[in-house]
């Protein structure tokens, strides 16, 4: 008798949650191709983020599935590292020192890798079958062809920006470039600029618009044109209906500067928080044992973002200053690297879980290229830095937080063993940087939601809502004369000058008029 109550019971409850539940499961397609591991990370944490509220989500990434299966994710994997069209602007960047030809090298390298990915055969296969999809998000890096992706199965699109903000999304939302006050992406300046760096900002922005206009759009459009049959929509027509930007930014990571309602910050989403990876016995011994702390060194997960691509006399300066220091150091890299002499205080390894080590309260300061997956931990758990840029999107964090005071900065190019060694005592000794960086953690931490969740419910909000063209502005159908009110400017000023001129006329006449008179 018990026993067919909870029976009719379960029953019960089970047609409950399926006649009356809200949820909605829906087909959410999402390309992070970028083999840049913090990037794919955050396609992989929304994806899972995703599927854990029942949707069933497809990623297409460089990277194969996590080992354990994730229920409804399934991974398109495009690329063999062999074969991933990388071009290398890090690699040279560590080797040779800075370039002038950076932008362009990583336009090349963005065009490289939509190509290889809209080639690839299970990519063809996809947009060839009948699959159904609600909605699209991609990693949003000049790759504007994926939009093809979007039209072919009739679904509005998502951009996501794993860099944050950046000139590139203004395209997307219309904001305008002001570079009077917001300092370009790769750039080292804050907000307060002064006139030469203001007019240094202003050519930093022109040359990326020339660069994209002559360099970038044409090969997208190629692109765009060989791989998504007519009729179609321009792919102009397709950027200006994107539905949503989502960026992996903060305001305490960039300086403040003007958005659209469809611009929505998720800075952080990838955290894991409570469910950090449980760091290895060894290390963690390695670490509990420092007595003067632990200091950890990382410059990302770039391909090509390793010491050992540095000149010997870069790794043999990093080696000698850590040496003079009492902590000890956990240092990410090659292996190789055991070809110099490595001091008995630094762990050398190719991977850490970083996100764990940096949340362990024996480690006291984080050694960064900027990446902002890292940068985001160190906020978090509030840990300084000594940020070392490597390039692109580098600047804009480390610049940030250096004028909060939650670090300093060290030129790549003029890193010595002295340099490194005075930077590291100067942040280690000088409490204000743990003081500021508990505070900026202590905001961090304040949100009104979490960056996971907020992300989720935008996906679901789009689909829902049929895109959000309520959110969006008219200013990118609008040519640059009517955007900057030119047009009207000129009306304005053609009609002042004619009033001014019928006045000085009128003037003028009555003045001769008197002068007449009294001649008579």
């Amino acid at each position: 008798m018990f026993q067919s109550k909870m029976i009719f019971l379960r029953i019960i409850l089970f047609l409950s949650l399926v006649l009356f539940s809200n949820v909605t499961c829906y087909n959410i397609l999402v390309i992070f191709p970028h083999i840049t591991y913090s990037h794919y990370n955050l396609g992989l944490t929304l994806s899972k983020g995703l599927a854990e509220k029942g949707h069933n989500v497809t990623l297409v990434a460089p990277f194969k599935e996590p080992k354990q299966k994730i229920n409804n994710l399934r991974t398109i994997y495009i690329f063999e590292n062999s074969k991933y069209p990388y071009a290398g602007a890090y690699e040279k960047r560590l080797s040779h020192g800075k370039s002038s030809q950076e932008h362009v090298e990583i336009l090349e390298r963005s065009n490289n890798i939509t190509k290889a990915t809209l080639e690839n055969k299970d990519v063809q296969d996809l947009l060839k079958s009948k699959e159904h999809f609600d909605l699209m998000v991609f990693d949003f890096i000049l790759n504007d062809a994926f939009l093809g992706v979007a039209n072919t199965f009739n679904v509005p699109a998502i951009a996501f920006s794993s860099v944050g903000e950046n000139p590139l999304l203004n395209h997307l939302t219309g904001v305008p470039l002001l570079p009077s006050f917001v300092p370009h992406i790769t750039s080292i300046y804050s907000s307060k600029m002064t006139f030469l760096q203001r007019v240094h900002n202003f050519l930093s922005n022109l040359v990326t618009y020339i660069l994209i206009e002559t360099l970038y759009t044409p090969t997208q459009e190629q692109l765009y044109n060989k791989h998504f049959p007519d009729p179609k929509p321009s792919l102009i027509d397709l950027r200006r209906n994107i539905s949503l930007v989502i960026s992996n930014s903060h305001p305490l990571l960039r300086f403040a500067s003007p958005q659209m309602p469809n611009f929505i910050e998720v800075g952080g989403l990838h955290l894991k928080k409570n469910k950090i990876t449980k760091i290895p016995s060894a290390l963690n011994k390695f670490i509990e044992d420092a007595t003067y702390g632990v200091i950890y060194f990382s410059l990302g997960s770039t391909k090509g973002a390793d010491p050992i691509v540095l000149p010997d006399d870069k790794i043999k300066s990093l080696l000698e200053g850590f040496k003079r220091v009492p902590q000890r150091v956990l240092f990410k890299c090659d292996l190789q690297i055991k070809n110099f002499a490595v001091p008995d205080n630094v762990f050398v390894s190719n991977w850490f879980p970083q996100e764990s080590v940096i949340a362990h309260p024996n480690v006291k300061l984080y050694i960064t290229h900027g990446g902002k997956g890292g940068l985001y931990e160190a906020i978090f758990y509030a840990v300084p830095i000594i940020g070392i840029p490597l390039g692109c999107d580098n600047h804009q964090g480390i610049t940030k937080l250096v004028h909060e005071g939650f670090g300093v900065e060290i030129d790549l190019d003029i890193l010595t063993a002295n340099l490194l060694e005075s930077s590291i005592n100067e942040v280690l000794v000088n409490n204000t940087y743990q003081e500021k960086a508990n505070l900026i953690s202590k905001a961090f931490r304040h949100h009104v939601a979490d960056p996971l969740e907020l992300a989720v419910h935008w996906v679901e909000h789009v689909i829902k809502h049929k895109s959000l063209f309520y959110m969006q502005t008219n200013a990118m159908s609008l040519s640059v004369v009517q955007y900057f009110s030119l047009d009207s400017i000129f009306l304005l000023f053609i009609v002042s000058a004619l009033l001014i001129y019928g006045v000085f006329d009128m003037l003028q006449t009555h003045l001769n008029k008197n002068v007449k008179t009294k001649s008579y």
